[in-house]
């Protein structure tokens, strides 16, 4: 006898293209976002447990954060062409 098993949970990922994210454009800085995140808000998307933030940004050369605080977090940066400035 041959049985077959459906998952009937959430599933543990969601593919999320590109164009469907939530898009924030200030010129010096083009993002686009995977959970709720500053102006961008989907009550659908506000994280993946602990994780809030994924955000897919572009900075222009010059631009950036000014000072800024941050608590109980860490902040990775993948540089895919240029670098960052101390």
């Amino acid at each position: 006898m041959l049985t077959t098993t459906v998952n009937t949970q959430t599933p543990a990922y969601a593919i999320r293209p590109a164009d469907s994210r939530g898009p924030t454009n200030l010129g010096w800085l083009n993002s686009q976002h995977s959970f709720s995140f500053g102006h961008y808000r989907d009550p659908d998307r506000m994280g993946y447990h602990g994780l809030r933030v994924l955000n897919d940004a572009r900075v222009a050369p010059g631009g950036g954060f000014s000072e800024h605080p941050h608590a109980d977090m860490e902040i990775l940066s993948w540089v895919l062409d240029g670098s960052l400035a101390p």
